[in-house]
């Protein structure tokens, strides 16, 4: 982690090492700037849903952070870990001294450092766009040209009773029982869930022929919410992430933050600050197809 900048070393005269203060930090600019970029680049891993997949990682919450930051923070063995770094620097000062006295191999740290803070910088401003663009709803959202398909394809959950069928067209009779649910796609790139809910108990919506279905997009961070996956006995929507909780059966209305009205299932735990919106569904020739209204609440989570 880079909270720990007050034991960077510096080699005074290429022979002699010593701790700095901590003030010394700040007047470092390149130290500062490195710091500040290794930080940001930790950041967009593990807040960009694109890079959360590719490294395997979640977002953190602010409890976690409220623990890694004293512990990153605190210094309990400084002096040993300065010490120790004291004598690998002074190697690494001779070696660089060796090399400063054979002609034509001389290396200019100071332009090494400025090109690597570069491409640092490069690489946390795409970072942080393609942060940007998954946080806000997409410029194009219900307005994409062609024909698009409607109608619900099945995902790749492993261990579930649809993963042979990845990627095949979702059947009404496929649900033959109350409960029964599966993770799909709409459109090519809407994660969601379709359940068969006891009609019953179901409020705020209508099901077709037993069916509803909810986007599994997580308003909170984006992750992917599932049903019955991690929770088989209970009949909730469940985010793994940080533990988000929507009910399917419950049906409420809910806003987005620019004042648009959608319904979806109500949060019963966790943080998402918005319920998980429904998809109208309909039935054609047997298979479960989506009906495309206000396609922007599906694209906006965060």
């Amino acid at each position: 982690m880079p909270i720990e900048p007050w034991q960077v070393r510096v080699c005074e005269n290429k022979r002699h090492v010593e701790c700095l203060p901590s003030d010394w930090v700040i007047a470092n600019r390149w130290l500062t700037i490195a710091v500040a970029i290794s930080l940001l680049m930790q950041l967009a891993v593990l807040y960009t849903p694109a890079f959360d997949i590719l490294f395997d990682t979640i977002p953190l919450t602010i409890n976690d952070w409220l623990i890694i930051i004293p512990l990153s923070s605190t210094p309990p063995t400084r002096h040993r870990i300065c010490e120790k770094r004291i004598g690998r620097a002074k190697i690494m000062a001779e070696k660089i001294s060796g090399c400063h006295d054979k002609k034509g191999s001389r290396l200019n740290r100071r332009r090494f450092v400025q090109a690597m803070v570069s491409v640092g910088i490069v690489g946390t401003i795409v970072s942080f766009l393609s942060l940007l663009r998954s946080l806000l709803p997409s410029a194009g959202a219900g307005q994409q040209p062609g024909e698009v398909d409607n109608t619900f394809r099945y995902g790749m959950e492993e261990g579930a009773w649809y993963s042979d069928r990845a990627g095949a067209e979702v059947m009404v009779e496929d649900f033959d029982r109350v409960g029964k649910g599966a993770g799909v796609v709409w459109r090519g790139s809407i994660p969601a869930i379709i359940i068969r809910v006891d009609e019953s108990k179901l409020k705020g919506a209508k099901a077709t022929d037993g069916l509803v279905a909810f986007a599994s997009t997580c308003t909170h961070l984006c992750c992917i919410s599932t049903w019955r996956l991690d929770r088989p006995n209970e009949d909730v929507i469940f985010c793994r992430c940080h533990d988000g909780i929507f009910d399917p059966y419950d049906v409420v209305k809910n806003s987005m933050q620019d004042g648009s009205e959608y319904s979806g299932a109500k949060v019963v735990a966790g943080p998402p600050p918005r319920a998980a919106p429904l998809i109208p569904i309909e039935i054609k020739d047997g298979k479960v197809v989506g009906v495309p209204e206000k396609l922007e609440i599906y694209d906006y989570c965060g």
